[in-house]
């Protein structure tokens, strides 16, 4: 069963919200929907699929305001793992 779009979190990364600050990828999560985005991991992977490095994201509130909810991220990439932005 699907659930409704109103009732599951939802969350999202602008491409434009992402930068590498020396090949630190920093960027802006944003919850999207009107529910509340309960806490969770964001992964980085490389082209191939495989997961470079991963970190832990808060919950984020639903947004009362029609604004969204927004949460810093900040990821520590290995060295060695190609970074590049599209």
């Amino acid at each position: 069963m699907i659930e409704a779009r109103s009732t599951r979190p939802d969350l999202g990364i602008p491409v434009d919200d992402v930068r590498l600050k020396d090949r630190v990828p920093i960027g802006i999560l944003r919850s999207l929907s009107p529910a509340v985005s309960p806490g969770g991991t964001l992964f980085l992977e490389d082209s191939s699929g495989r997961t470079v490095t991963s970190t832990k994201i808060a919950a984020l509130a639903a947004p009362a305001d029609l604004r969204p909810e927004t949460a810093r991220m900040r990821l520590t990439v290995p060295a060695g793992a190609a970074v590049n932005r599209r």
